[in-house]
């Protein structure tokens, strides 16, 4: 499972990745720290499976 950031530059409608973190700690002091940094454009934080690879 991966933490993912993700970016807004309309308000909420419109959502782009901006950054994939292993845990949820580290992903959620990133989103306030760029919501800080930019206060026009809206952050959260999502989980996100990811894949296993297959031997």
């Amino acid at each position: 499972m991966a933490f993912v950031v993700f970016k807004s530059y309309d308000g909420g409608k419109r959502w782009e990745r901006a950054r994939e973190y292993n845990d949820f700690a580290s992903a959620a002091k990133a989103s306030l720290t760029l919501g800080a940094q930019h206060p026009c454009i809206r952050f959260r934080v999502e989980a996100v499976r990811t894949k296993r690879r297959q031997r």
